[in-house]
């Protein structure tokens, strides 16, 4: 994650983490225990719409962020030894009002301050990533008033 966005890698006493230094906008922490966190800021952005400044999220740009954040934190876990299974969730934060927007440029509003999807198994390395995250991905989707994810 760190060479893919620029972010710097280091070690510290949870373990190993990549930070952005430039923009300040994520980091990944892998702790000891093989937990990998991930945070970023760069899943938003503001659209403006009849001149007023609306709060975005694009499907499209989730699902392709989070799915190469964590096949590249699998990567990460390969090369530490981490044993499998693995538990997969992904949260969202300050989600009240955003808009979520989807490839053929319809709109939703998503009412939930917080979106915390439940935990996935991914069983192997070489699991079916995209399988197994489908469920979270309809989750996210429904909290839009989509009956389910378009990948």
């Amino acid at each position: 994650m760190g060479k893919r966005s620029g972010a710097t890698p280091f070690y510290n006493i949870d373990g190993y983490a990549a930070y952005d230094m430039n923009t300040h906008s994520g980091y990944m922490q892998i702790i000891r225990n093989g937990v990998i966190e991930l945070y970023s800021t760069q899943l938003f952005f503001n659209q403006d719409i009849q001149g007023k400044p609306i709060d975005c999220i694009s499907g499209d740009h989730t699902y392709k962020s989070i799915f190469e954040s964590i096949s590249d934190s699998l990567k990460v876990l390969y090369q530490f030894n981490v044993e499998e299974p693995f538990l997969i969730s992904v949260y969202f934060y300050n989600m009240k009002n955003i808009y979520f927007c989807f490839q053929d440029g319809s709109m939703r509003v998503i009412n939930y301050p917080a979106i915390s999807l439940p935990f996935v198994t991914l069983p192997a390395y070489n699991s079916d990533l995209r399988l197994a995250l489908k469920p979270l991905f309809d989750i996210l989707w429904q909290c839009a008033g989509m009956a389910q994810c378009s990948y």
